[in-house]
C-alpha cells in the first residue's frame, strides 16, 4: 500500500512543482516587462498593465507615442 501512494504520489508532487515553478517565472517576467506600467500577474489571466485606467494584456502593448 505504502508503495501505491509513493508510485501515485511522486508524479503529483512533481507536477505540481513544475506548474509552480513555471508560474513563478512568469510572474518574474511580467515584472521585468511591464516596469513602466502598473501591472498584476494572475494565473488564468496572465500579465495585465494598467493603461488609461484600463487593465490590458501586456502582449497587446505594442508602444504609445509621446503625447504632444
Amino acid at each position: 500500500m505504502r508503495e501505491l501512494a509513493i508510485i501515485l504520489g511522486a508524479p503529483l508532487v512533481l507536477f505540481g512543482f513544475m506548474v509552480w515553478g513555471i508560474a513563478a517565472l512568469s510572474e518574474k517576467e511580467c515584472s521585468i516587462h511591464a516596469q513602466s506600467f502598473e501591472y498584476e500577474w494572475t494565473f488564468i489571466g496572465g500579465c495585465m498593465v494598467k493603461h488609461n485606467n484600463k487593465w490590458l494584456p501586456l502582449k497587446s502593448i505594442r508602444g504609445f507615442e509621446e503625447e504632444k
